[in-house]
């Protein structure tokens, strides 16, 4: 079973004085899975700067699901918009004591940040202006990490890895589901596009590979019934479908599992950080450096030319078994 995290609160290294008013601009994604790799960095950020009122600014409304969380106070989306966002900068004048940049490829953004805050943080954008705390952007590294570096710049990858699963317990709650079973495994098959979906056969030949030794939580989006009852239905072994899961229940599921396995998706971001194993599945040619968590009793595997409808059943049911038993 997963253990009991505490989650200390420590100042950044970049952050002597504390701020009181903070405003981050976030990126333009608005996949599920770019919004939760921001977590660790806004808990250790309202952890350095304890009573501190952060703001987000975004090109998407869904970064409001960060706001629903409470991890930050307000979230404003003028979406592309870049004349009300510059009308913004110009009417928050210097109002903010620090404005973070987490976009690394945005030049006009920097320049925003210049205009709202006394102080600015961010990745280093050719072009851009510099900010006051400049950090190169290292795309060799899990993007969860990399926002870390803003604040813990001469912290190592492996003490800033270590930060990741206690902030996710603190904000996702720190209790296994008691109803998730024992010998529980999480099945995450969906993903927002179709190329980074392993196929429904292929998880319905794993679950039955794997037998009836263990109970199977298959995770999907709200839109991905089907897909979960396809599994179901051939898999030969029971599975229990969980669609459209309220985060904290998915994130007690996982922290109850043996084992989590799928694909590149919004609910497998969660499964990742749990802190519990976890198996992935990549499509070919798809930054896995940056969006697979390289803990301890994790493992990737990538498909090849053939895409990750490449990746052999058997592959994966010998990895999962390996893992399973502790191997």
């Amino acid at each position: 079973m997963p253990t009991t995290h505490s989650m200390p609160v420590r100042r950044s290294r970049t952050s002597p004085v504390a701020a009181k008013r903070i405003l981050v601009y976030v990126q333009n994604k608005p996949f599920l899975g770019a919004l939760l790799v921001k977590v660790p960095f806004l808990v250790e950020l309202a952890g350095a700067n304890p009573g501190a009122r952060i703001e987000l600014l975004s090109p998407v409304p869904d970064a409001a699901l960060l706001k629903s969380l409470g991890l930050v106070h307000a979230c404003t989306s003028f979406g592309n918009n870049h004349l009300r966002t510059l009308a913004h900068a110009l009417a928050h004048f210097k109002r903010y004591d620090l404005a973070i940049c987490m976009r690394p490829a945005s030049q006009i953004t920097t320049l925003y940040a210049h205009l709202s805050g006394k102080r600015t943080m961010g990745f280093l954008v050719p072009g851009g202006l510099p900010f006051r705390d400049t950090v190169a952007y290292d795309k060799s590294v899990y993007i969860a990490i990399s926002y870390l570096k803003l604040l813990f710049r001469r912290e190592s990858d492996d003490a800033l890895r270590a930060r990741v699963v206690p902030a996710f317990s603190r904000v996702f709650g720190d209790t296994a589901s008691p109803d998730a079973g024992t010998n529980a495994v999480c099945l995450f098959p969906g993903a927002g596009q179709p190329f980074k979906r392993w196929p429904a056969p292929g998880f319905a030949g794993l679950v039955a590979g794997l037998g009836p030794a263990y109970r199977y939580h298959v995770i999907v989006g709200p839109d991905e019934r089907s897909l979960a009852e396809t599994i179901r239905e051939n898999a030969s072994v029971p599975c229990e479908l969980h669609v459209g899961e309220d985060l904290r229940r998915i994130f007690a599921l996982a922290r109850a599992a043996r084992l989590c396995i799928g694909n590149d998706c919004g609910p497998g971001h969660i499964g990742l950080m749990a802190g519990v194993p976890n198996l992935k599945l990549f499509p070919p040619g798809q930054d896995p450096a940056q969006w697979f968590f390289p803990r301890a009793g994790n493992m990737l595997i990538e498909g090849g030319r053939g895409g990750i409808g490449s990746i052999p059943v058997d592959r994966v049911l010998s990895a999962a078994r390996a893992m399973l038993e502790g191997r």
